[in-house]
C-alpha cells in the first residue's frame, strides 16, 4: 500500500495529538519515508511538525498499515524555522525517486543496485521547498539528490563512497 506524502499528512493530521499542537502553535517541517527499493515503498512516513515557540519538533508516523502513532516532544536539533507551503510541493515522492535514479544513470552509466532510500521534503536554506532524496548502494556509495518540489529541477546530485571520506578517511573499518 503506496502512501503519497500528501495523504500521509493528512491521515497524520487527524491524529488528535498533532490537531493539538498544530493548534499550539507547530507548523509542518518535513516530511520523510526511509525503505528498501525492493519492498513496497513510500508505505511508512514521518512527518515532523516544529514550534518555534517552544524550539521542539513532534511527529506523526505512519506505519506500514496505514495506523499512525504520535511521538512526543523533543528539542529541535537544527531545524527548518520556515513551514512548508504545500501549494509550492508539485511533485510527488516517487517523482522525485524517479528523477533521482535517472541522475544516477546518466552520470554513472549505471542501474540497480540501491540497498536503501531515504527521501524528504523540506524547505532549503534559500526557502525553496525541496525533496532530499538520497540512495544508498549495495557498493557502500551515497547518491545525493536535491530537486525543486515545484519545478522538479535537480538543484544538485552527487555520488561519494561511504568507505572513504572527501579527506580520505574511512568510514567502515
Amino acid at each position: 500500500m503506496k502512501i503519497d506524502f500528501k495523504e500521509a499528512l493528512e491521515k497524520v493530521k487527524q491524529h488528535q495529538d498533532i490537531e493539538n499542537s498544530i493548534e499550539g502553535g507547530y507548523f509542518l517541517n518535513s516530511g520523510t519515508a526511509i525503505f528498501k527499493p525492493h519492498m513496497e515503498g513510500l508505505d511508512r512516513w514521518i512527518i515532523t511538525f516544529y514550534s518555534p515557540k517552544e524550539e521542539e519538533v513532534v511527529q506523526g508516523i505512519i506505519k506500514k498499515q496505514g495506523e499512525v502513532t504520535f511521538k512526543k516532544s523533543a528539542k529541535a536539533i537544527d531545524p527548518s524555522t520556515e513551514e512548508i507551503d504545500l501549494d509550492k510541493v508539485k511533485i510527488t515522492a516517487e517523482e522525485a525517486l524517479e528523477k533521482t535514479k535517472r541522475e544516477r544513470t546518466e552520470q554513472k552509466d549505471e542501474e540497480g543496485g540501491i540497498n536503501q532510500v531515504i527521501l524528504s521534503v523540506k524547505k532549503n536554506d534559500e526557502k525553496e521547498e525541496v525533496w532530499e532524496v538520497n540512495l544508498i548502494t549495495l557498493s557502500f556509495s551515497l547518491f545525493q539528490a536535491r530537486i525543486n518540489a515545484s519545478t522538479g529541477e535537480v538543484i544538485f546530485s552527487n555520488e561519494e563512497s561511504l568507505i572513504k571520506g572527501d579527506k580520505g578517511l574511512p568510514f567502515i573499518q
